[in-house]
């Protein structure tokens, strides 16, 4: 039997201080989201970093929890069982980066029963800060896996984003069409990340399914960020 892993960054367990604090303290202890040195860095994140942080985003916690549990975690595990019933002949799960389920027990689970495992986390665009911890994790298990490493090009992903994207546009005159990326450190950028350039090719290639949209309307942007990358889009 064939085994898919879906896999998304993480949430807390519950949007309570500790919890999050839980949760922060994995996710910025992870040398592929923050490259600075553990000696340098974990005095910080420690110190007054998770002190402060810690309950503030809780109470953001707080207000985006829904009765089923983390948005994150309930709207992935709908995500797997929808691909399960379209694949009923994978065995289809669900892990988080951050927090649980986790990677590691996830694949051994699915390794009991599935002769081939693929992996595949749930971010379009490659980077070392989304997947660079999912892949190091899933190599921590020895369980072989074929890992997708981004699918920001596939034409039916683009064909779904260019309708939702000239959907929403039709609704009203729209001064400005705004592709927002989450944002990397700008350092990974200059060490080759392939980030900003998938993330430009995912706008580019949205655009080329919607000929109507005015290209002078339309920016890239990487908004909360270490990156403030505009890049140009092709007429």
């Amino acid at each position: 039997m064939n085994g898919l892993l879906l896999v998304n960054l993480g949430s807390p367990a519950s949007p309570t201080t500790a919890d999050v604090h839980t949760y922060l303290q994995q996710f910025l202890s992870d040398r592929n989201v923050i490259e600075m040195s553990p000696a340098l860095w974990q005095p910080l994140l420690r110190g007054i970093i998770l002190p402060t942080r810690s309950w503030r985003s809780a109470t953001f916690y707080q207000h985006i929890w829904t009765k089923e549990g983390s948005p994150l975690v309930v709207y992935t595990q709908r995500i797997a069982q929808q691909v399960q019933r379209r694949w009923p002949d994978w065995q289809v799960a669900y892990a988080m980066t951050y927090g649980q389920p986790a990677i590691g027990p996830a694949l051994e689970k699915l390794a009991t029963t599935c002769d081939h495992i693929v992996l595949l986390p749930l971010f379009p665009q490659y980077t070392q800060s989304t997947h660079g911890g999912i892949l190091q994790q899933a190599a921590a298990t020895n369980i072989p896996v074929t890992a997708v490493h981004h699918f920001y090009d596939e034409p039916s992903y683009l064909d779904i984003l260019a309708d939702q994207v000239g959907q929403a546009y039709q609704q009203a005159d729209y001064d400005t069409v705004l592709f927002s990326y989450h944002s990397i450190p700008s350092a990974m950028v200059k060490h080759g990340d392939p980030y900003p350039t998938e993330c430009q090719a995912t706008t580019q290639g949205v655009l080329d399914r919607l000929p109507d949209l005015p290209r002078e309307k339309v920016q890239t942007v990487y908004p909360v960020s270490y990156t403030h990358l505009t890049l140009p889009t092709k007429a």
